[in-house]
């Protein structure tokens, strides 16, 4: 059964052979598209390179050359990585210098100073990758004088003569403290964080902004399942943001509720959205019923009670004209007047008259 990096080199020496043919029908048709077509080809040279030989010599302009040997030591996922970065027409190097972060390995200089040796080793501790002036989180490192900044250690520029760099480095890699302070202090946070977590700080940043990455995935399918919902319903749902006033939130707020803080959202989120608001709204809607219901009856009770008081405060003023009349009527007699008489008494000889008929006794 052919294994993976046996299959792996196929793959690039079918690549190769077909770049072969396509440059050798250009150079008849177009030398410049030719020499553009070389570039891919010098790669797939390159990946094959390091499939079959175990190594490869990467280099830069402006830099010292990085020789990486052992890579018949790494892992089959890893080799495809860093064939694959290899093998890109453009900033090729430290591509593939970047896909060795977190691989253990001796970092050395050769005899002569002249280029860096990576030896890919099991027994070695890790390496790890840094992007030119930044940390892999993003935090820029401090320098008093505004250049940028270049940790010691195997380092290639992404582009011919450019400024931004990338290196890996090591606890072995040969550091002076005084002279590459940042340097030791990025091996010592490395190294703090392999023992925290098993991460290397680039493997961490990387964990980090996936996890963000899923996170507002799962939070845009949430607000897609609550539009989708509204929109069943006829209504218009927007998240409140910058510049943006939010409508139909309480769609939004349900399915954040269903959909709950972790796990897959449920394919079927829109219609549970849409069952929950519509159970809401039943609810709302037999509430307000019950509550109307509640209202009219206390009003009709009111009306009830104030009817009746009207009722009693009529008939005790009924009652009361009444025992005025028979008063004033037995007072009357008394007086010997007649109803004439009487009725052209001023009101006050009318309460003296009903006055003294109680002082006689006929009135109680």
């Amino acid at each position: 059964m052919e294994t993976k990096r046996a299959t792996l080199l196929r793959e690039y020496q079918a690549r190769a052979e077909a770049l072969r043919q396509e440059i050798q029908h250009l150079e008849r048709v177009s030398t410049d598209e030719a020499h553009r077509r070389w570039f891919h080809l010098s790669g797939q040279l390159r990946a094959i390179e390091a499939l079959t030989k175990g190594r490869i010599f990467l280099s830069g302009e402006g830099a010292k050359g990085v020789l990486i040997l052992g890579l018949d030591r790494l892992s089959d996922e890893a080799i495809e990585r860093f064939c694959a970065a290899v093998s890109r027409p453009k900033a090729a190097s430290n591509a593939a210098l970047r896909t060795l972060d977190g691989v253990r390995a001796f970092v050395r200089q050769n005899r002569a100073g002249t280029c860096w040796v990576i030896q890919i080793d099991p027994a070695g501790p890790p390496l790890f990758a840094w992007p030119a002036g930044r940390l892999p989180d993003g935090r820029a490192w401090e320098t008093t004088d505004g250049t940028t900044v270049r940790l010691a250690g195997p380092r290639l520029p992404v582009t011919n003569g450019g400024a931004h760099w990338v290196g890996v480095i090591n606890a072995t890699t040969p550091i002076d403290p005084a002279r590459s302070p940042m340097a030791a202090a990025f091996v010592a946070e490395g190294m703090a964080a392999m023992a925290k977590d098993g991460l290397t700080p680039l493997q961490r940043e990387a964990a980090r902004r996936k996890a963000e990455a899923e996170a507002e995935a799962r939070r845009q399918a949430i607000i897609e399942a609550a539009q989708e919902a509204g929109r069943r319903d006829g209504r218009r749902v927007v998240p409140e943001g910058f510049r943006t006033v939010g409508e139909g939130t309480e769609y939004i707020e349900a399915a954040e509720r269903l959909a709950g803080e972790t796990g897959l959202v449920p394919a079927n989120l829109a219609d549970l959205v849409q069952a929950e608001i519509a159970a809401r709204r039943a609810a709302e809607a037999e509430a307000r019923r019950k509550a109307e219901e509640e209202a009219e009856a206390r009003r009709k009770a009111e009306e009830e009670a104030r009817l009746a008081a009207e009722k009693a405060a009529r008939e005790a003023a009924e009652a009361e004209a009444r025992r005025k009349a028979e008063m004033e009527e037995i007072a009357r007699r008394h007086a010997g007047l007649s109803s004439e008489q009487w009725a052209a008494l001023p009101e006050k000889r009318r309460r003296i008259a009903v006055h003294n008929a109680r002082l006689a006794g006929l009135i109680r």
